[in-house]
């Protein structure tokens, strides 16, 4: 016979992940049960219950490993008990559920611009916090990378601090994972460094001569920055108010002569200012020719040839340059210029001139340009009809300088016509006055009257007493032919 006095031995095992009595519903926990003794009963049964959230659960037996799915403290305790009954003290551990991510606080110090801007290095500040139970089970690491170049770093603890230097717009994609695995979601943080104050150019446009110039000065302001882009371009001249044009580009026409100082500097978006710079010049200017013409004739038509004449002077100088701008697209550089217009219309004429010093006048003038009328003119056939007798009217108008565009007929008897030649038949005699009005494609008009004397059809007596004679003669022959034969029988 063999004697089993000794319980079972029953231990508790946590599978993965765990850290320092925490797990996550995801950990498998086992019950391992061995029975001791020199006589081995063997095991009949483990048994467990847990207790969470204030309430015991009943007693389980042990089947099979189990997890933990309720968030938080929970304690087990378990006991096996031999084939003869023999029971195993009970134990007892308390384990921490823990599957809430860490939360991650991405703090950024500098010196805040404009529009969003900042205009200093920037401190960038991580700081992961546990919110799992009983304060969690840690901070593993911190990852984080900037603008998905690849090159990511990852950083134990719960606080990383770093600096960014360089002028740019970055983002920054963070997270931080705790002991037992729980990873936040990827978080981002954008912001742009502009520490970088705008370039400005500027440069003088003019007639320069000998040390000066000898027209107005248009001065021209470019600025340029790499990051958050021009806002304004400040300037002033001669110490005067300063000036605020908001873009990249300005300018400015000095046409005052004597000596000037020109001061500028450029803002950029982020509110970075630019140094001042500044730029001398002189002006001393030449006297600008007057420009003037005439043309002849004073009304041409679009088939006339029209003579233009220079009339320009310069009181200081001679003119070298003659620019004509007819006001339809073409141009000539001829002094007296003549110019035929390919159609009636009002034309604005312009005339530049420049002289021996690069100075220049304009004269403008209005031209009115005239449609040459159409010429109406038209025949009948036949000349002379008669009553209810069709007429063929045909017109002879033209129209030198472009096409006709309506033919309107008035017969003199009531009827109208509008076709280009139309056919007619008078019902009564009598002299009718007809008249063609043309119109013309630019609406001018002309018109030919003419006259029609429409005739009754004259009788020829003398056919009818011809006719008249030759019948009796030819009844005459009949009545001898029938006598004859007559007689004859």
């Amino acid at each position: 016979v063999y004697v089993d006095n000794t319980p079972p031995t029953t231990t508790i095992e946590f599978g993965t992940p765990k850290y320092d009595g925490y797990i996550t519903s995801a950990t498998t926990i086992t019950l391992n049960a061995t029975d001791g003794g020199a006589c081995i009963s063997g095991i009949n049964a483990t048994y467990y219950r847990i207790w969470y959230n204030e309430t015991w659960t009943s007693w389980m037996e042990y089947t099979e490993p189990f997890n933990l799915t309720e968030e938080c403290t929970h304690v087990i305790e378990w006991y096996s008990v031999d084939n003869l009954g023999n029971v195993e003290e009970t134990h007892n551990t308390t384990v921490y559920v823990d599957n809430t991510p860490p939360e991650t606080t991405l703090t950024l110090s500098g010196t805040v611009g404009n529009n969003g801007w900042y205009v200093s290095s920037i401190d960038v500040d991580l700081y992961a916090t546990d919110y799992g139970c009983n304060g969690g089970c840690g901070i593993a690491f911190i990852y984080y990378e900037i603008n998905e170049t690849g090159e990511n770093y990852t950083q134990e603890g719960s606080h990383f601090e770093f600096t960014i230097y360089n002028d740019g717009e970055y983002t920054i994609f963070y997270y931080a994972e705790d002991n037992l695995g729980n990873r936040e979601i990827l978080n981002t943080s954008s912001f742009k460094i502009d520490k970088t104050p705008p370039s400005i150019t500027c440069s003088l446009a003019g007639t320069y001569e000998d040390g000066k110039y000898t027209t107005d000065v248009t001065i021209t302001f470019t600025a340029s920055d790499a990051k958050s882009g021009v806002q304004s371009i400040k300037y002033r001249i001669d110490e005067g108010n300063w000036l605020t044009v908001d873009g990249s580009t300005a300018q400015h026409v000095v046409s005052q002569e004597g000596d000037h100082v020109v001061e500028y500097y450029a803002i950029d978006k982020a509110g970075n200012t630019g140094g001042v710079s500044q730029k001398t010049f002189k002006i001393l200017k030449n006297k600008p020719p007057t420009a003037n013409f005439d043309y002849s004739p004073h009304e041409p038509t679009d088939l006339e040839t029209i003579q233009f004449a220079d009339q320009s002077t310069d009181e200081d100088g001679e003119i070298v340059s003659w620019e004509w701008d007819f006001g339809d697209g073409n141009t000539s550089t001829q002094q007296n210029p003549s110019y035929k217009y390919a159609d009636n219309g009002t034309y604005i004429v312009k005339l530049t001139v420049t002289d021996d010093k690069g100075a220049s006048a304009s004269k403008q003038m209005i031209i009115e340009v005239f449609n040459d009328p159409p010429t109406s003119a038209f025949t009948t056939d036949p000349e002379k009809p008669k009553i209810n007798e069709e007429i063929t009217f045909t017109s002879l108008a033209i129209d030198e300088d472009g096409y006709i565009v309506n033919y309107t007929w008035y017969f003199g008897d009531g009827n109208v016509s509008y076709e280009q030649n139309p056919k007619h038949a008078y019902e009564k005699e009598g002299n009718y006055t007809v008249k063609l009005v043309v119109t013309d494609n630019d609406g001018a008009t002309d018109e030919k009257v003419d006259y029609i004397n429409v005739v009754k059809e004259e009788v020829n007596t003398w056919l009818y007493i011809g006719i008249i004679i030759i019948l009796i003669i030819i009844a005459i022959a009949v009545v001898a032919v029938w006598r004859q034969r007559t007689k004859s029988s």
